[in-house]
């Protein structure tokens, strides 16, 4: 049983990969490989989704989570979740916005970590983006993304490495 089995909620209140597998594979990865370095923490979570990893970030024991999205429909069902399962309000804050004003013109906060979960192949602006990263201060910084080329671009390299997955539908 993984992490998001125990609050199925999340596998409702979006339909960009909702998968169980994919879901718990990536909390394994992404959570409980860093549960030191977020536990008593104040977590920067940019393009916060539904906030199924601001919570995440709660639950391993994060002293306070700030998320950033863009889409206010995922900010309302974060908004709706967080108290479901108990999460007291004084432990996160929801800004519906585009990361990058946000980032811009919200005070100053420094963070100690940030959490950027598959965002970066939303924009061209990379750079940007971890320059605004960095001014939060954060000692760590998670990045998750995949980038999957279309058919066509697919290297002509012969390989058996198990990492290189082309059309990975999840």
């Amino acid at each position: 049983m993984g992490f998001f089995d125990n609050y199925q909620r999340f596998y409702t209140t979006s339909h960009t990969s909702p998968l169980p597998d994919r879901l718990n594979s990536r909390h394994t990865a992404i959570v409980e490989a860093n549960l030191d370095q977020i536990h008593g923490k104040c977590v920067l979570d940019i393009a916060s989704h539904d906030g199924r990893w601001s919570f995440a970030a709660l639950k391993a024991g994060a002293a306070h989570v700030v998320g950033v999205e863009a889409r206010n429909e995922l900010v309302e069902n974060a908004h709706l979740t967080f108290p479901e399962y108990g999460i007291e309000a004084s432990r996160y804050r929801f800004i519906c916005g585009d990361a990058f004003d946000v980032l811009r013109r919200e005070p100053p906060q420094t963070f100690d970590v940030v959490m950027c979960l598959g965002f970066m192949y939303h924009t061209i602006r990379h750079a940007e983006l971890l320059d605004l990263i960095e001014r939060t201060g954060a000692r760590l910084v998670v990045i998750d993304t995949e980038v999957t080329p279309a058919v066509d671009q697919i290297p002509l390299v012969s390989t058996d490495d198990p990492r290189i997955v082309y059309r990975n539908p999840t």
